[in-house]
Order: C-alpha cells, then sequence, then structure tokens
C-alpha cells in the first residue's frame, strides 16, 4: 500500500520506496510492478 499524501481530480502524490517504479519503462528490464498499477 502507497502512502497517498495529497489528491485531487488531476493528480495524486504518493510517498513510495525508492527501488518502486512509478510507470513501465524499456529500461526497466523484467520489473513488473509499478506505482500506477499499486494505484
Amino acid at each position: 500500500m502507497l502512502e497517498i499524501l495529497y489528491q485531487n481530480k488531476y493528480l495524486v502524490a504518493i510517498n513510495k520506496p525508492r527501488d518502486l517504479l512509478v510507470h513501465k519503462s524499456f529500461i526497466a528490464g523484467n520489473i513488473e510492478e509499478y506505482a500506477v498499477q499499486i494505484l
């Protein structure tokens, strides 16, 4: 579970672990879990 610091209808600010990527990227390799999936 990610801590939501701020939220409105346009954005969400979260406190995420440093090793968790925000979204999928070609440099991510085999990582399959991202912050946008958890939210």
